[in-house]
């Protein structure tokens, strides 16, 4: 696929943002990845074939939409399956490119920088997002503001998108990319500016599950792959987390009056009760009642209150009878059963061994790095699999594990 292509994907992709065409349901992503799907199949030098990676996520999707079908809405199943079919495609159009390296670097840099200008503005109250801009087009739409509801938790900051933790996801991604890419096509000099960036953005999300899963992401890579003795890495363990630990203390008191949602405890943040009682009791619900296929979304309150019937108030000073899902394994065992939870688990196996494929370890840690923040990250968030395209990006690059068959040039 041409270079200029994948740069026509990434300009829709960034630059319309939350943004629909003509009416809600046309979202430019999904123009965007369609696109795509439509270049693969009128291209004449590519003979695409089911690959490992797709086979078992375009299963899982028609899995979704025959439950969805005879559990839920007809709307629900369409809703759910036409804008995500094309996904995986963005990491077959990407990896076939014989400029991968170069198109992800300028596709990081371009969103990195261009995110960092809209989150100043943020910083200094201006509370604009890209898609204000995007939707002054004919035709184009946005489909929310700049959340400013910041209450007494302080400002968090989202970029070019209303959203900030599909921003923080994002922004986890890139900040492992830049963290172990150490190639030639940008200075040191560069890459540290990149990085200083990355850290302060990472902070004025205040997103706790992204900003407290980089250090123990960084200690399992430096683990699985530096060439240092078992020894000689626990030493440096035992030396760095009294550090950290340390610094924080220090700087408690300005940390809690410049981030105080990083130091919400347990009894004071409803939010994280609700979601641990939602997800339990529900779960529990749905293992006693439909474990293999789960059940239609309109009886998740019934299986949260057949939960809390069976062991009763765990965390909490009450119950809370409202739905909330943040946590990707129990939103597909809830509503797809132990089929559904087994296709989940079976494609993040697939996304680890393209990572662990790789020759070049640099794209081993990066890629790693990638799909175990974003399975970690997806355990304090909403279904994500389906909507993050840019995790897709980031697994394409350089990866040798990928079975294809192409021409360039007239050779194979």
């Amino acid at each position: 696929m041409k270079s200029s292509t994948l740069y026509i994907y990434f300009f829709i992709v960034i630059f319309f943002v939350d943004c629909f065409f003509g009416f809600t349901w046309i979202m430019f992503s999904t123009i965007a990845n369609y696109f795509l799907l439509i270049v693969l199949i009128f291209s004449k030098n590519i003979k695409f074939k089911f690959n490992k990676i797709y086979l078992p996520f375009l299963l899982f999707l028609l899995y979704i939409f025959l439950i969805n079908i005879l559990q839920n809405d007809i709307l629900d199943a369409i809703s759910l399956l036409i804008p995500f079919i094309p996904l995986p495609l963005i990491f077959y159009s990407l990896y076939e490119s014989n400029n991968n390296n170069r198109i992800i670097y300028n596709y990081s840099k371009t969103w990195l920088l261009l995110n960092f200008v809209f989150c100043i503005f943020q910083f200094f109250d201006f509370h604009i997002i890209l898609s204000d801009v995007s939707s002054l087009f004919p035709f184009v739409g946005k489909v929310y503001d700049f959340d400013s509801n910041i209450e007494d938790q302080g400002l968090r900051v989202s970029g070019i998108t209303y959203s900030i933790i599909g921003f923080s996801s994002h922004l986890g991604m890139i900040f492992f990319y830049f963290f172990y890419n150490r190639n030639n096509m940008y200075s040191k000099k560069m890459r540290l500016i990149y990085l200083l960036i990355l850290i302060f953005l990472i902070f004025m999300t205040q997103t706790r599950s992204l900003i407290f899963l980089i250090a123990p992401i960084l200690f399992i890579n430096s683990f699985l792959f530096s060439n240092k003795s078992f020894a000689t890495k626990t030493r440096y363990l035992l030396i760095l987390i009294p550090l950290i630990f340390g610094l924080t203390f220090l700087f408690a008191g300005y940390l809690q009056v410049t981030f105080p949602r990083l130091f919400l405890s347990l009894e004071s943040d409803g939010s994280i009760v609700h979601r641990l009682q939602a997800n339990v009791f529900a779960s529990i619900g749905t293992f006693y009642t439909s474990p293999i296929i789960g059940i239609p979304f309109d009886d998740a309150l019934k299986m949260m209150n057949y939960g809390y019937s069976k062991i009763g108030l765990f965390v909490g000073e009450y119950f809370i009878d409202e739905v909330t899902h943040h946590n990707q394994p129990s939103f597909y065992f809830r509503y797809y059963g132990f089929i559904g939870l087994i296709f989940l688990i079976f494609i993040y196996f697939k996304m680890i061994k393209i990572a662990i494929s790789s020759k070049n370890s640099e794209t081993k840690k990066i890629i790693l790095s990638i799909v175990i923040f974003h399975f970690l990250y997806t355990q304090s968030h909403n279904n994500t699999i389906f909507t993050d395209y840019f995790l897709w990006i980031f697994l394409s690059l350089r990866s040798p594990s990928f079975n294809y068959k192409t021409k360039f040039n007239g050779t194979k």
